[in-house]
Parts: C-alpha cells; sequence; structure tokens
C-alpha cells in the first residue's frame, strides 16, 4: 500500500496506540478530537473565512469515530447556544462522513468502539449489514459483513468494535494483537479499537 494522508477523528486517547499502528505503516495521519478540529482539517472554518480561494487538505482516507463532541468555543464559526453541549458526545461521526465525501475523500469509514448492547445509536448499526438473513450472513466473508456504501463518488464503510480483530493495550505498553492469551491477560489495560484493521478492511473495499 502506497503511503496515504489519512485523517484521523478520535476523541479518546486510549486508543492513540492503535492509530500509531496506522503511522507505523508509513502513512501520514493527523488527529481531530472533535468536530471543530476534524472541520478545520477539511477546511471547512478557513472555507467559511476566507472565501472559496482557500483548499483544503486533500485527504485519501477519513477514518471516524462516531461520537465525539463539537468542541471549539462561544468564538467559534460553528455556532452552538448551550456551550456545555460543546463537550459531550453526539453522533457527530455521520457528519463528518458526509462533509467528507463532498470533499471526494476516496475512502471513508466509521470506527466505534460501541456495539448494539451501548445504546440506541449503536444497535441502529445492525440495520446496516450485508444480509438480514444471519443464515445467509455466514455464507459471506467476516471481512465483507459490513457493506460499501457508495456516496457520491466516495467508497463508506461503517465498522464497530466486533467487526474488526480484537487488539488490546498491555501495562507494559505493547499490543496483543487477536485473543490474548492468559499471561497477556493478567497484564491488559484495555481493548482497543483496531484502526489497522479498518484501514485495510476500506481499502479493500471489493473483497480481494
Amino acid at each position: 500500500m502506497n503511503p496515504l494522508d489519512i485523517l484521523v477523528i478520535e476523541d479518546k486517547n486510549k486508543y492513540d496506540a492503535s492509530i500509531a499502528q496506522v503511522s507505523d505503516l508509513g502513512h501520514h495521519v493527523d488527529i481531530a478530537r472533535n468536530l471543530v478540529e476534524a472541520s478545520e482539517f477539511l477546511g471547512y472554518q478557513r472555507a467559511r473565512l476566507c472565501g472559496s480561494q482557500i483548499s483544503p487538505k486533500r485527504y485519501d482516507v477519513v477514518l471516524t469515530d462516531l461520537m465525539f463532541p463539537l468542541g471549539g468555543s462561544m468564538f467559534d464559526i460553528i455556532a452552538i447556544d448551550d456551550e456545555d453541549q460543546r463537550h459531550e458526545e453526539a453522533p457527530l461521526g455521520f457528519a463528518i462522513v458526509l462533509r467528507a465525501a463532498r470533499q471526494g475523500v476516496p475512502y471513508i469509514a466509521v470506527v466505534t468502539d460501541l456495539n448494539h448492547h451501548k445504546g440506541p445509536i449503536a444497535a441502529s448499526l445492525d440495520l446496516l449489514y450485508a444480509s438480514d438473513d444471519r443464515e445467509e450472513l455466514c455464507k459471506i466473508p467476516e471481512t465483507q459483513h459490513r457493506p460499501t456504501f457508495k456516496i457520491n463518488n466516495s467508497k463508506v464503510r461503517l465498522f464497530d468494535i466486533r467487526d474488526l480483530p480484537a487488539l488490546s493495550l498491555l501495562k507494559d505498553g505493547r499490543i496483543c494483537e487477536g485473543p490474548c492469551n492468559e499471561e497477556e491477560m493478567k497484564l491488559c489495560l484495555h481493548p482497543l479499537k483496531n484502526y489497522k484493521a479498518a484501514l485495510e478492511r476500506l481499502m479493500d473495499y471489493e473483497g480481494k
């Protein structure tokens, strides 16, 4: 895979080790912690301030969390009446998907650590499997359980934590890929989103 320009929107620092795996593949990765930062990377703020002569950075891939805060301040262009709500998590990943597709980002994925037991937003993703028939779904390779959507000319996929290979951060800083053995379980700090696997499956969207 050739080096790519990738934007990751992820508000939780605990997943930085997973994002670093993407950088270690030789890609250039920018990280946004909220919607305001993401909009700046995508050129929205500059375009609003300076006019259309300011071109946004062109990304090859956008990988976005589903739930994250708005961010910014009362002086930001993205206006909101209740400033306290800027720091509350909301399902803003969907807006990022549409914004990135509008700007022609070729590959876009939502990568969430939620599953269908964690509330209605996450449960709604169950509507977006490749098949509604469980027996039929079992016949499809696991990597293709989530279909690829096309928005404009962008390829879009949505992953929750169940769709990607297990990844865990250990107390000694190592990353355990796949199921941890008994010794590694004792050292496990917390599971990680698997951004590297999400990227690989997104780029292999035709299942080649």
